[in-house]
Parts: structure tokens; sequence; C-alpha cells
């Protein structure tokens, strides 16, 4: 299923947003591997984990490294949604978490 593309403009809005905003911010606890928003595989969740999670949902290559630690909504899509969500935990105001799903930034088994 394709996203709307209201919704993916909203989404580059936002990364654009924070790009500019945010380019140095970096939490103390980013850089444990295996962790739930790290789309890229490097062992950190920075805004490159959001910019990858909408160029794999707009059919951008490259996409996601890691599509297990991508789909931080746990709805089994990969879309603007979870790059969203990786962002606001990236700037400390996450959105509330999904019961069914484990928290941005959750270390994974």
């Amino acid at each position: 299923m394709k996203t709307p593309f209201p919704l993916l403009i909203a989404a580059l809005a936002a990364l654009t947003l924070a790009l500019f905003a945010i380019s140095t911010h970096s939490p103390a606890n980013a850089t444990t591997p295996d962790r739930h928003g790290d789309a890229t595989c490097d062992g950190e969740i920075l805004v490159n984990d959001a910019i990858a999670i909408v160029s794999e949902s707009a059919g951008i290559s490259p996409g996601v490294a890691c599509p297990d630690r991508s789909d931080v909504g746990c709805d089994g899509e990969i879309d603007p949604v979870d790059a969203v969500r990786v962002l606001r935990w990236f700037v400390g105001s996450p959105l509330a978490r999904l019961i069914t799903c484990p928290e941005v930034g959750a270390t994974l088994t």
C-alpha cells in the first residue's frame, strides 16, 4: 500500500526542519546496537534513520538497512509515521508508546 502524498510531504517537511534545528543533537543513550528505530544499522538513532525510513516508504534507494528495526509503529509497514516517531524520540519528545510495540530506542533481543 502506497503512502498518501500529503502524509509524505508532511514527513519530508518535518525531516527538513529537524535537519536545521537539531543536526548536532545526540541523546546520551543513542549508541547502543540493536535498537528499535536504528533503520541504518549503524548503532545510533539519528536523523539519518528517519530519512532512510522516508526514503524506503517512497521507494527511493537507499532505503533502510534494517527493516526489522524500522517499523517502529509495528503496523507491518515502513512509512513516514515511523520516521516521525524516530524524529520525536531523537529530539526528546517521543510519541506515546504503542501497547504492542517496543518504544523507539528500546534494545531488541
